[in-house]
């Protein structure tokens, strides 16, 4: 019987203290896409290939689902979309600014028909899931500023993010 008392509180405090740290273990994992800009390596070493001598310019949230990484590499702008989700940071595109004139031909054409619009940015748009598609940011005639998306052969295609 006294054997029972003595070890009974020692039992419940090593489970409280236990259950305790698993939490702290737990929390401690959890990455914020909001803390990517402070955590630059973070994002390098979760992408190495993409990320490789990359000089990241800034982060920012774009909705509840997606974040954007600026970044550049020689010289060259990209923009990566990554899943804003507190426990994985996964690659939705990534997408590389081009020259208007790198676009498809029947990319232009059809943008030209359809939007009426002038083409601010264009870029080459590339998903883990699909072919390489086209980003056109354009100016709408509010001052709004929008992004349509095609593939090759000029059909819009839906955003991957």
């Amino acid at each position: 019987m006294r054997l029972k008392k003595i070890y009974l509180p020692i039992i419940l405090g090593a489970i409280i203290l236990n259950s305790a740290n698993l939490f702290a273990q737990h929390a401690t994992q959890i990455k914020d896409v909001d803390e990517l800009k402070q955590e630059d390596k973070v994002i390098i070493e979760s992408y190495p290939n993409v990320f490789k001598g990359a000089e990241i310019n800034k982060v920012e949230r774009l909705n509840s689902k997606h974040a954007k990484v600026y970044y550049s590499v020689d010289g060259n702008e990209f923009e990566a979309v990554v899943n804003a989700d507190r426990k994985d940071l996964l690659l939705v595109a990534t997408c590389k600014v081009i020259k208007n004139d790198a676009l498809p031909q029947l990319v232009k054409d059809v943008f030209t028909k359809e939007i009426k619009g002038k083409i601010e940015k264009a870029y080459e748009v590339t998903t883990p899931y699909s072919s390489e598609i086209y980003r056109i940011d354009y100016v709408e005639k509010d001052g709004t500023l929008k992004s349509i998306f095609y593939n090759e052969l000029g059909a819009v295609q839906k955003a991957p993010y």
